[in-house]
């Protein structure tokens, strides 16, 4: 069974950043993975909330509220 994200895991992620509207900020296919340990309190809340659980090769999408950036 693969491993899921959980605290204190490190972590890699392809993503991509939009506003609404659909203009793309930022993307991991510009700058590379993005690497964290998840639960460390360096990424947004509602970011690693969203994560938690997620195993090797799980996408997901979705909008980010502005009280949990």
């Amino acid at each position: 069974m693969p491993m899921k994200i959980a605290r204190g895991m490190a972590v890699e992620l392809e993503y991509e950043l939009k506003i609404k509207g659909g203009a793309v900020l930022e993307s991991s296919v510009r700058t590379g993975p993005l690497r964290y340990v998840h639960g460390d309190g360096k990424m947004l809340p509602g970011l690693e909330k969203r994560l938690d659980g997620l195993a090797p090769g799980d996408e997901r999408n979705g909008e980010i509220p502005a009280r949990e950036a």
